[in-house]
């Protein structure tokens, strides 16, 4: 009797873990993963150069990352977390010249993160960061 108590309470244990768990996530997107991308100036803007990505997966819900205006008139960095739910979050601040500066926020997809960067000036795009690829590596497109 008590081994069958035991088995059923190991069972609902294993089941609640698996309900509640993360989804899996695929190749090439754990820590230590990279996105990339580069978003072209805001529609009708003037004088708005690119904005380039380069992020890193910290953790399971962290990421970290340099962006910086394509004509390198500044550069900022990027600290974001990503929910349970797919929604993400994050703040990027200037820490050379006039780097790009605002609010991020958007969803995971299947290929990486759609993120909504909003900001005064050029700092107002919508990008797709894409996980690098051995195919994709160093090619500035994601």
């Amino acid at each position: 009797m008590l081994r069958k108590i035991l088995g059923l309470s190991c069972s609902a244990l294993i089941l609640a873990s698996a309900l509640g768990a993360t989804p899996a996530l695929a190749a090439g997107e754990g820590q230590g993963a990279v996105l990339t991308a580069e978003a072209p100036p805001p529609l009708n803007s003037t004088g708005c150069p690119s904005i380039r990505w380069d992020v890193v997966r910290t953790s399971e819900t962290t990421f970290k990352g340099i962006v910086f205006f394509t004509d390198l008139r500044g550069t900022s960095v990027m600290d974001g977390t990503v929910a349970r739910s797919g929604a993400f979050h994050a703040t990027v601040r200037s820490v050379v010249g006039d780097g790009p500066t605002g609010t991020v926020t958007g969803r995971r997809t299947p290929s990486g993160l759609q993120a909504n960067l909003v900001g005064p000036g050029c700092s107002h795009v919508t990008v797709g960061l894409q996980y690098e690829t051995p195919q994709t590596a160093g090619s500035g497109r994601g």
